[in-house]
Parts: structure tokens; sequence; C-alpha cells
């Protein structure tokens, strides 16, 4: 396995490959990564996202392509079903990996969607 990023913590390139995530991109999302990886870091046991991506492209990627709509009404994030989809694998393979003492930081999480998901998923 390619390492594209070391741990964001101690600054190994030592992880395990926990999941490779493979994505179909639109046309208007021909700059981004096709795949992204999920690690953990054999040193210090951090588990964070590898991927080609520099933040020059994911500053291109917010500044023209994404945005968090809102319903006026219920003051609730409209999400498609891609995102659920996404959220409920993503919230799979974390439960894999992890029990309810850990402790999880998650930054970057855009409408925390997910962390939220990933917390109530392990009360119910």
């Amino acid at each position: 396995m390619k390492i594209m990023r070391n741990c964001p913590l101690c600054r190994s390139n030592h992880v395990e490959l926990l999941y490779q995530h493979k994505l179909v991109m639109t046309e208007k999302l021909s700059f981004m990564p096709s795949e992204y990886n999920i690690v953990c870091c054999e040193i210090c046991g951090n588990i964070y996202t590898s991927s080609e991506a520099t933040q020059e492209t994911y500053d291109r990627y917010y500044r023209t392509l994404h945005a968090y709509t809102v319903d006026k009404n219920t003051q609730t994030m409209e999400e498609d079903d891609c995102i659920v989809e996404s959220r409920e694998k993503m919230v799979s393979v974390l439960k894999k990996y992890t029990n309810p003492s850990m402790q999880i930081v998650d930054v970057g999480s855009g409408t925390g969607g997910g962390v939220n998901g990933f917390t109530k998923s392990w009360i119910s």
C-alpha cells in the first residue's frame, strides 16, 4: 500500500490499512482523488484518512462545489441518499475497530453528522 499521508499525531508512516474507499467521480469532481484509505497508525493507534488530495484540492472542493443546505423550517441539514449511505458505511467500519470507552477526535467533520451517527450507534 502506498502511504499517502503520515500520521497527523505522531508523524509515523507505519500504518495498517483498515478500508479502501473507492469513489466514482462526476466530471465536476474529476480533480478529486477516486479513492481514499482509512488507516490505523501502528505506533500511536490514531485512525485517519489518507488520500492523494492536497490542501489546495480540498480548498477548491469547498470553494466551488460543496455547500451545506439547512431546511429553513426544521433548522436541520438536508442530506441526499449518497451522504446517508456513506455515513452508514463509515459507522460500520469504525465499529469494527473501536469500543464505547474510546475517545474520538474528528477534525473537519463537516456538519458533524458522521460523529453524531457513530455515537448514536453505540447507544442504540
